[in-house]
């Protein structure tokens, strides 16, 4: 009796201790690990700074176009005399301020390429820093169904590991009287042990998982968490037209290879137009004095000019030649680049619509697969224990109950990865 009352008090103890560990836990949801991998991504930090970058650059180019005005003065104390044209001029101060305005007028595309270019850089840095997002939310989906696949990988193993000793039990129950036969005793026993390993193996497996979600959400890798959100049973179907039809027209990565193009485009404009003239507009202002003495209002004169400046490089030994044809060239790879994307992006997305459907579809199969598989594995545990059926009978039907389950997590795992990816191909965020 005494030993009956500490077996009851140690349970308890152990329930309200897991308990503790339990309510000690973090939860984390799907979402909440998104927006957790999110803040601590590397990589969108690099893109951030990036995107910073390519917004100086733009303003860069926004400056050229803009009026260029410069300003500057001097004070000179002549020890000797300044000489001019040969003529010692009585002078020992001199000062002078000038401001000075350039406007450039046409150059050929050369301003208005370059900010065009600009502008696309700074669109592929937003879209880059976009696609870099939806890729850690793929890493992470995936890292998030893994450790709810492994959990589920190692709950299997412990299942069967029980049904193998519920069996060994039977068959000592069945023989309690007398001596079991040798052989069964000896491969049931044999069964326990066997699984015992798997079972090690599976939670290994499982803390794997739960080390690399960790990491990726930016938590220690010890970290005590609980999953919330699970797979879900009933997923969504996607119609193969729209979706292709929704790629091409809003995938994120089509729309930076078209941004390439376009940058690529406006650089070969840009290098086109060194072979032409650039006109732009001058003017100055300019204060000057030069004294013998000290300097005076009166030793100051004004000047102020205005007129039209151009510029043309007639021959630089063929370096704008080679630059233009060069940009022409990562035109040309750009527009192939994006094509062939375009290709291999509706190839995979076909694919993978096909694989996901198809797992979809199976999931109904496979839940049917485990009821019938675990009906059979019962009725044969009832018939070993009135003899009426082999312990050979009774192990495949285990076997099948196992496989039946795996195949279940396995499928439903696989389609929450095809579901990820075909969410990451059509993402918009």
């Amino acid at each position: 009796m005494r030993m009956l009352v500490f077996m009851i008090i140690s349970l308890v103890g152990l329930n309200q201790a897991a308990a503790n560990v339990d309510a000690g836990d973090i939860a984390i949801s799907l979402e909440q690990s998104l927006e957790m991998a999110r803040k601590n991504s590397e990589d969108i930090q690099l893109q951030l700074n990036n995107l910073e970058i390519k917004q100086a650059q733009y303003r860069q180019a926004l400056g050229t176009a803009l009026p260029q005005i410069t300003t500057s003065a001097n004070w000179l104390k002549f020890y000797k005399n300044p000489v001019n044209y040969g003529q010692s001029l009585p002078i020992e101060h001199n000062a002078s301020a000038t401001v000075s305005v350039d406007q450039v007028l046409w150059a050929f595309g050369k301003v208005g390429s370059a900010l065009k270019a600009a502008r696309a850089s700074l669109k592929m840095g937003d879209l880059e820093k976009q696609l870099t997002i939806d890729e850690v939310d793929y890493m992470t989906k995936l890292a998030y169904y893994n450790v709810l696949y492994t959990k589920s990988q190692l709950k299997i193993a412990k299942q069967s590991l029980q049904n193998a000793r519920q069996n060994l039990s039977i068959l000592q129950k069945k023989y309690s009287g007398g001596r079991p036969p040798q052989g069964d005793l000896i491969r049931l026993r044999s069964d326990v042990a066997l699984r015992i390993p798997q079972v090690k193996s599976a939670e290994a497996n499982y803390q794997q998982a739960r080390m690399t979600l960790a990491q990726i959400l930016g938590m220690s890798l010890n970290a005590s968490f609980k999953l919330t959100s699970d797979f879900k049973e009933n997923l969504p179907h996607f119609d193969v037209a729209q979706s292709l039809d929704k790629m091409q027209k809003s995938q994120l990565q089509l729309e930076f290879l078209e941004q390439s193009v376009e940058y690529s485009k406006q650089a070969a404009k840009v290098q086109r137009s060194a072979y032409f003239p650039t006109l732009s507009a001058v003017g100055a202002y300019t204060y000057t004095g030069a004294s013998q003495d000290n300097l005076s209002a009166e030793d100051f004169d004004e000047s102020v000019y205005a007129g039209i400046s151009i510029s043309w490089n007639l021959w630089d030994g063929g370096s704008s030649i080679a630059k233009y044809r060069e940009a022409l060239k990562e035109q040309t790879a750009a527009e192939i680049n994006l094509q062939k994307t375009k290709e291999q992006l509706t190839l995979k997305l076909k694919t993978n619509l096909e694989i996901y459907e198809s797992l979809r579809s199976s999931l109904k199969s496979s839940y049917e697969a485990v009821s019938l598989a675990e009906k059979s594995f019962g009725i044969s545990q009832r018939r070993f224990a009135t003899g009426k059926t082999s312990v050979t009978e009774m192990n495949s039907t285990e076997a099948a109950l196992t496989q039946a389950r795996s195949s279940l997590a396995a499928n439903m795992h696989q389609a929450h990865v095809t579901l990820a990816l075909l969410q990451n191909l059509l993402a918009r965020n």
